[in-house]
């Protein structure tokens, strides 16, 4: 069972009221003749201190501040307001992708206006909001630049904000050392100030983690003191909280009497205070209850009801777990039909939820990359203009100079000196406008590298790969700051399973591909526990093609081509396949290619009938030191030498003959240094990726 947390606090916002009656004519206010950044100013105190709008109204107003203020750009306090009200509305909401965009939009207007303190809280909202959005690295990364913030500023209650936060998002994790230690640098700084709520909050998740850890002691000691002091303030909610807790460690712990005085404290609170939350968490533990002393028609019951609340509040990874558990009682009752249907029941949510995650990430990266490239475009379009006024302002003062020439020298003299003054002051603006310019482009820049960095991290790594293959290396050289080549690696049942994948086109375009099949390989994988090469291989092109709606030739034709592998080590085989893509075996020092089916994955031929590609599996049995390399067509098509030529595959196979004795730190230098020396000067055609592995 997951043990219930607190959710991330410390969001700093001003609050925003639901009422429902306007109040005042929105139209008189944009009928008035003055300023549009004075009619902002006046919608945006209406806003602020009216406490008659209902969320509908609010979102209203605050979408007409934005357009009166959007045309001018304004980077003032005022503009970065409006933004972080629109966020806490899209967060009210439940919109974390809108609540995102907001939020970053606030911290560019901070970022110009150099406001530190409050620059702080927007990276704290930021945190918060990626760590609800279940994008823990993005949620670290803000969260930590908020820490030095508040250091710097000395803002000690937001300092321990911070430091609960960070150990939060290491919580769900489940980095527990990482998570402690946060939590007990913000609980150092709370019991310094001597505010008890915070501190109880702190008690409670150290109390939780402890338990996870099967540090049971510690874990009633810190919880113990929470209740303490939620009974004192006192606080029904979290009190009933520590009591569902508490009943845990003691399933955990088999103490039956203990955990009787514990759930029936928790189920009393709960009769008061009617939590939904807390409903499901107690019927899960009482569920588990159950599961553990055999009682499986009980233990079914409360599972169901569970699942049931988890779905109304929304809790995805609760439900998941309720589901899983559901589908095991029916197994181990021989209701096998049952058992099937909450299976898919757990397998629609999973994938429900790793679609919004995926979809968050690539739609953020997109719409930052798309709003920079607008705002370049009205510079651009702005400076042409001030170069045209520019020109005939010039023509103009040449005319007016020939003119005063003819009435006098002296003062023709005086005439030029003032309009030379006037070009140079021109020139200052074309320059400080190109200036900007460059600015924006830097930040074209910096969205695409945020989009590089979300798509890193869905990749498997040369460290991932070496933990289970200590003599092998991973080239990965993309051929633009985002990649359409991939390498994929998990272990299923003892038996490590990996893939080089080559996917149609490079730079944004790959990418959205990589990320998407990433996640089938991971839904078949690891989830469906498909363990046939060849089998993979299908589904994922099933899944392809459903997930981009290839269901006529006419569609999208993109998908990938990849050689996929899965090592037995206790049965030394190796079984693999392929889509247009093979690898060579190099073993008693001869080289053998890995040949597999010429077909793509994903896409619609003429001539099929229906989604079903058939992909061939191969199997064969490994000899000791036998090495295995993986490619995409991204290094053989390179064209170099002096020629200009392909470096093609005879030549590639002679380089890896040649340097296959060598250690692989040593042929990963080799094989690059080579790679460098035959492209030159020449353009890279295509991302690159090579994987070499040795079989003990």
């Amino acid at each position: 069972m997951g043990l219930k947390k607190y959710i991330l606090g410390y969001l700093i916002f001003s609050a925003c009221f639901s009422f429902d009656t306007w109040g005042f004519s929105l139209d008189s206010i944009l009928s008035l003749q003055i300023s549009d950044s004075t009619k902002a100013r006046k919608i945006f105190t209406h806003f602020k201190t009216h406490k008659n709008l209902n969320l509908a109204q609010q979102q209203a107003l605050l979408t007409q501040c934005i357009s009166l203020l959007k045309e001018k750009n304004h980077p003032s306090e005022l503009f970065a307001g409006i933004y972080k009200q629109m966020a806490l509305l899209k967060l009210k909401e439940g919109n974390y992708q809108r609540t995102l965009y907001y939020f970053e939009k606030e911290k560019a207007l901070r970022l110009r206006l150099e406001n530190i303190v409050k620059l702080g809280h927007v990276y704290n909202n930021l945190g918060v909001t990626y760590a609800h959005s279940g994008l823990y690295n993005e949620a670290l990364d803000n969260q930590l630049k908020a820490l030095k913030i508040k250091e710097k500023t000395q803002d000690f209650a937001g300092l321990a904000g911070c430091y609960h936060n960070i150990a939060l998002v290491y919580d769900y994790q489940k980095k527990y050392s990482k998570a402690i230690s946060n939590y007990k640098k913000s609980l150092s700084i709370k019991l310094k100030v001597g505010d008890q709520y915070p501190i109880a909050n702190t008690y409670t998740n150290l109390g939780i983690i402890y338990a996870n850890l099967n540090e049971f002691s510690k874990g009633i000691d810190y919880l113990n003191r929470a209740k303490d002091l939620y009974l004192d303030l006192p606080d029904s909610l979290n009190l009933c909280i520590v009591y569902s807790n508490l009943a845990w460690i003691d399933v955990k712990r088999k103490d039956h009497l203990s955990y009787v005085d514990n759930i029936t404290e928790a189920l009393q609170i709960n009769k008061v205070i009617e939590s939904t939350g807390m409903k499901a968490s107690i019927a899960s533990v009482m569920a588990e209850h159950f599961e553990i002393t055999n009682k499986k028609d009980s233990a079914l019951f409360y599972y169901q009801k569970a699942a049931l609340l988890f779905k109304e509040t929304g809790s995805s990874e609760d439900l998941l777990r309720c589901y899983k558990h559901i589908s095991k009682i029916h197994q181990n009752n021989n209701n096998f039909k049952q058992a099937y249907a909450y299976t898919q029941k757990f397998i629609t949510t999973k994938d429900s939820l790793d679609q919004k995650q995926n979809q968050l990430m690539l739609t953020n990266a997109q719409e930052k990359y798309e709003s920079e490239q607008k705002q370049q475009e009205i510079e651009i379009k702005n400076l042409e203009l001030e170069k045209a006024k520019t020109l005939h302002y010039f023509f103009l003062i040449i005319g007016l100079i020939f003119s005063i020439l003819l009435l006098t020298l002296g003062l023709s003299l005086y005439s030029r000196m003032k309009n030379n003054k006037i070009l140079e002051h021109k020139n200052q603006i074309i320059s400080g406008q190109k200036n900007a310019i460059e600015k924006q482009q830097k930040n074209v820049i910096e969205s695409v590298q945020y989009a590089q960095k979300i798509q890193r991290s869905f990749f498997s790594t040369e460290e991932q790969l070496k933990a289970h293959f200590s003599d092998s290396f991973i080239f990965h050289k993309p051929k633009e700051m985002l990649s359409g080549d991939f390498f994929w690696l998990s272990k299923v049942q003892n038996k490590y399973i990996f893939a080089a994948v080559d996917c149609t086109g490079h730079g944004i375009p790959g990418a959205m591909m990589s990320i998407l099949g990433n996640r089938l390989l991971n839904e078949i994988v690891n989830i469906q526990n498909i363990l046939d090469p060849g089998k993979i291989i299908e589904k994922l092109h099933t899944g392809i093609v459903n997930d981009l709606k290839q269901t006529s030739d006419q569609n999208s034709q993109d998908g990938m081509d990849l050689f996929l592998c899965i090592h037995d080590p206790i049965e030394k085989t190796l079984k693999y396949s392929g889509a247009r893509n093979k690898a060579f075996l190099i073993e008693k020092n001869k080289l053998i290619s890995l040949n597999t089916t010429l077909k793509s994955v994903g896409g619609k031929r003429k001539n099929e009938t229906s989604t079903y590609r058939k992909f061939e599996t191969h199997k064969l049995t490994l000899n000791p030191k036998t090495k295995l390399y993986m490619f995409t067509d991204g290094i053989t098509d390179q064209f170099g030498g002096p020629d200009r030529k392909k470096l093609g595959s005879k030549q590639f196979k002679t380089l890896l003959m040649d340097n296959h004795m060598h250690s692989f730190d040593s042929q990963k230098k080799n094989i690059i240094q080579y790679i460098k020396l035959w492209q030159s000067n020449h353009e890279q055609i295509d991302d690159m990726l090579l994987i070499g592995i040795q079989f003990t």
